[in-house]
């Protein structure tokens, strides 16, 4: 796949599972993926720039595991409140700023950087 995520990637009404790894995705992650339940959520290896923080809330349901390494991001994290039901986040090789938000201190979720 190349080119920018189509909007339409996060307009399901059901749970899905999105493996979009190790494509040619480029531009920001689509606003409608914020309002998207993932089960699983794989966007590594791509291209992809700006604020991933959409994709994360505490009105989330259940996510097992997101992985946005090996990208372009830049974003917050002091600005992001993680899902209850998160299980796993792979943000490594993704660049970042603030990793100390005070939601990730009773995060039961294994971070990987």
């Amino acid at each position: 796949l190349t080119g920018p995520i189509p909007e339409s990637f996060g307009s399901s009404k059901k749970p899905i599972v999105l493996e979009l790894d190790n494509n040619l995705l480029t531009g920001s992650v689509p606003q409608s993926m914020g309002r998207a339940n993932m089960w699983v959520l794989n966007l590594s290896g791509n291209k992809l720039t700006g604020a991933a923080s959409v994709l994360f809330g505490t009105n989330k349901t259940q996510t097992t595991i997101r992985s946005l390494r090996k990208n372009y991001f830049t974003f917050a994290f002091s600005n992001v409140e993680l899902p209850p039901g998160l299980t796993g986040l792979d943000i490594g090789t993704t660049r970042y700023t603030c990793l100390s938000p005070n939601s990730w201190a009773s995060c039961p979720c294994g971070l990987l950087m």
